[in-house]
């Protein structure tokens, strides 16, 4: 399970949503490149290892398609919250990236040893 899965949980806990809206925010801040961008492929990865979108034997419960519809929702509430920009959108692809607000959102939600645990163990599933 990734580490963007555990504390998007906690988010969850914390305040009302959506957990994908937390696991998508908190894997493109983990993102260890600077741009803090992330594809479309790149989010259905990590969606395919949490418990929601996967069967008791570890295989993935939905199919692509059903994951990029997934996401796209996920992403039209940051998009419209203003946590993300959304780049190059087709149904089979994507680039987004965190915007300034989405990074305070992270910023100002986590303790500074959660912030550590996802910058050290986020970006790996």
């Amino acid at each position: 399970m990734p580490a963007v899965y555990y504390l998007a949980k906690q988010l969850y806990r914390q305040h009302s949503g959506e957990v994908i809206d937390y696991v998508l925010i908190l894997w493109l801040y983990s993102n260890p490149h600077e741009t803090r961008r992330r594809s479309l492929a790149s989010l259905r990865h990590v969606l395919k290892h949490t418990p929601e979108f996967q069967r008791h034997n570890g295989k993935p419960n939905v199919t692509d398609d059903e994951l990029n519809k997934i996401i796209f929702a996920s992403l039209q509430r940051l998009k419209k919250r203003e946590y993300v920009t959304v780049f190059l959108k087709t149904e089979a692809r994507a680039q987004i990236s965190l915007t300034e607000r989405g990074v305070a959102f992270v910023k100002s939600h986590l303790t500074a040893e959660e912030m550590q645990y996802l910058e050290e163990s986020g970006h790996v599933t």
